[in-house]
């Protein structure tokens, strides 16, 4: 009986062993792990697949290359008028480049062309060939084949605060498209009021480029991925450790003008941390770079945005370069800190977001409460069982004694 019950206890701790880090952890307090590498991008270019002619695939990856990225996204249009040879060419173009530039990874996606334009990553021609011309129905189902969908240059099209308030499973929307920088982006514009308004929209940028122009041109996107791999970008983008810089031309090729690091208490873009009140502080590190164009133009304006309002302005003007860890007093929650900064020659660069959430026991995962209460049961029950284990033994012990002589 005694061997038996050791091995009930054995079990028990094994299994209280198992379960801890799920009982005693916060699945809300997200960080990404410091193992990463970022990439510089274009996510939104067309080829002779859509209305990008005379460009081919295989040009756009030689563009990439003269401008310095790492990756492209095609992103040729689909409409109702796209058939499955036309998808089944593309795609095959696409994965023929991707082996051939070993340099250059070179992603497949689309342009889902309707009444508005979504962009979608990290599909193939058979997930393509069910979407509905429904833009809901559509996201939808980009998000349930395991993609990522963002809607295309909303200036453009005319969109409106609601008109992306109302999509569920958007991950963001283009922040720079063709050279131009989307006014859905400008402090206290649409989409500091969707960030408010519980939308953790984040933005990317893209040349857009058709017939004359490049991949690259204009603008670069910068993700952080977990490697360099296809399913690694796309698994960037959803995370959302993203920024965008715009680019100027250089001896013949394009280059972003700015690099940036930004972290709010050691915590990435795209992600959440945690504060017990409202009277918390944080420490926003900023480290902007203008190297490539250092002593031709110097860092004008630095904002730090939050709930829609520059909750600080640093002005430069005499360097090209800037590090520094900035307190923040009393920070609303929930609430968000992004990034936007200009040169003196005009040119943006732009963070996303990183989330500030608060302690409470309605953001505590229900799953976590069942865990910590079947820990703290069983752990009961272990001293129970420990103690009438030791108790018998002792009483043996004694039973058995042979007597003083």
């Amino acid at each position: 009986m005694g061997r038996k019950l050791l091995m009930v206890l054995l079990i028990s701790l094994l299994f209280l062993i198992s379960i801890k880090d799920f009982a005693t952890s916060d699945s809300n307090n997200l960080h990404l792990s410091s193992e990463g590498i970022w990439l510089k991008g274009d996510m939104h270019m067309h080829t002779i697949f859509s209305d990008g002619a005379p460009n081919t695939v295989e040009d756009r990856v030689q563009q990439a290359r003269k401008n310095g990225l790492d990756f492209i996204i095609i992103t040729d249009h689909v409409t109702a008028e796209t058939d499955r040879k036309t998808l089944i060419a593309y795609y095959n173009a696409v994965l023929k480049a991707d082996e051939s530039n070993p340099d250059i990874t070179v992603l497949w996606g689309f342009e889902w062309t309707y009444r508005w334009h979504i962009l979608g990553y990290g599909l193939t021609p058979d997930d393509v060939e069910l979407l509905s011309e429904n833009i809901q129905e559509a996201i939808t189902a980009i998000n349930n084949a395991g993609g990522i969908a963002f809607f295309a240059h909303p200036d453009w099209s005319g969109a409106s605060y609601n008109d992306l308030y109302v999509l569920k499973g958007l991950r963001g929307f283009e922040g720079f498209n063709y050279g131009h920088m989307e006014s859905f982006i400008r402090p206290g514009g649409e989409w500091d009021a969707l960030l408010m308004s519980g939308k953790n929209y984040i933005i990317i940028g893209g040349s857009d480029a058709h017939g004359s122009e490049e991949a690259g041109q204009w603008g670069t996107t910068f993700v952080y991925c977990p490697n360099a791999t296809k399913k690694g970008i796309i698994e960037g983008l959803k995370r959302g450790c993203v920024y965008f810089s715009e680019s100027i031309p250089i001896n013949g090729s394009w280059r972003p003008v700015f690099r940036l690091g930004f972290t709010v208490n050691g915590t990435l873009m795209g992600q959440t941390i945690m504060l017990p009140s409202e009277e918390d502080e944080v420490t926003v590190n900023l480290q902007i770079n203008l190297s490539i164009v250092e002593g031709k133009s110097f860092i004008h304006t630095i904002s730090i945005i939050s709930n829609g309002k520059i909750a600080k302005s640093i002005f430069g003007g005499t360097s090209s370069r800037f590090s520094s860890d900035i307190l923040i007093p009393h920070v609303k929650v929930p609430s968000y800190f992004r990034v936007i900064a200009n040169d003196t020659n005009g040119k943006y660069v732009v963070s996303n977001p990183i989330f500030i959430g608060k302690f409470a026991a309605k953001m505590e995962n229900p799953a976590n409460n069942i865990l910590r209460g079947i820990y703290l049961f069983s752990f009961l029950l272990i001293a129970i069982a420990s103690v009438a284990v030791i108790v018998k033994h002792l009483r043996n012990k004694s039973k058995f004694q042979p007597p003083s002589t």
